[in-house]
C-alpha cells in the first residue's frame, strides 16, 4: 500500500524533477496511462452492450434499449451541451471580463479594454462529455448490425 502511495509520489513530484532520465520516465508511464484507459472504458461499455440488449424484449429490443439509454446518456448529454459547458465558458469569460475591468480602471491597456469590452458568448459544445456521443454511436451501430444479423434475436441468447 506504501508502495504505491511512494510511486504515485514520485509521479506526480517528478513531473517537476530537474532530472532529465526520470522526467523521461515519469512521462513515458504518464503516457502509457493515458494512452490505455480510456480505450479500456470503452471496450468494457462495448463488452456489456451485448447483455444489456439481449436483455430486453425480442419484438422491441431496439425501442426500449434506447429508451434506456436515452435516459442514461442521452439526457446528461443534452444538459452538458446545452446548460453546463456553455455555463462554464460564460462564467470564464465573465470573470476573465471582470478582471479586466478592474486592470483597465487602474492602467491604460488597450488589450484589457478590449477583453472589458467583450460579450459573454453561450457556445453550446459537448465539451468534457465528448465520451457520451461516441457510446451513443457505438450503441446504435451495435443496435444495426445485430439487427441486420441473419440469425434472430432468440438464437444470439443460446
Amino acid at each position: 500500500h506504501n508502495v504505491r502511495k511512494s510511486f504515485c509520489w514520485f509521479l506526480i513530484v517528478g513531473q517537476k524533477s530537474s532530472y532529465p532520465l526520470f522526467n523521461k520516465f515519469v512521462m513515458s508511464v504518464i503516457i502509457f496511462c493515458q494512452g490505455f484507459f480510456m480505450p479500456l472504458f470503452f471496450f468494457i461499455s462495448g463488452y456489456l452492450v451485448h447483455g444489456s440488449f439481449q436483455r430486453k424484449k425480442d419484438n422491441d429490443a431496439v425501442s426500449e434499449f434506447f429508451l434506456s439509454k436515452r435516459r442514461r446518456l442521452y439526457y446528461p448529454l443534452l444538459f452538458l451541451i446545452f446548460g453546463l459547458c456553455p455555463g462554464c465558458i460564460a462564467l470564464g469569460f465573465y470573470m476573465m471580463k471582470m478582471t479586466a475591468v478592474i486592470v483597465a480602471d487602474n492602467s491604460d491597456s488597450d488589450n484589457n479594454r478590449r477583453i472589458a469590452a467583450m460579450t459573454i458568448p453561450y457556445e453550446p459544445t459537448p465539451g468534457h462529455g465528448w465520451y457520451l456521443l461516441w457510446l451513443l454511436l457505438f450503441n446504435w451501430i451495435y443496435c444495426q448490425v445485430a439487427l441486420s444479423s441473419p440469425f434472430s434475436l432468440s438464437e444470439q441468447r443460446q
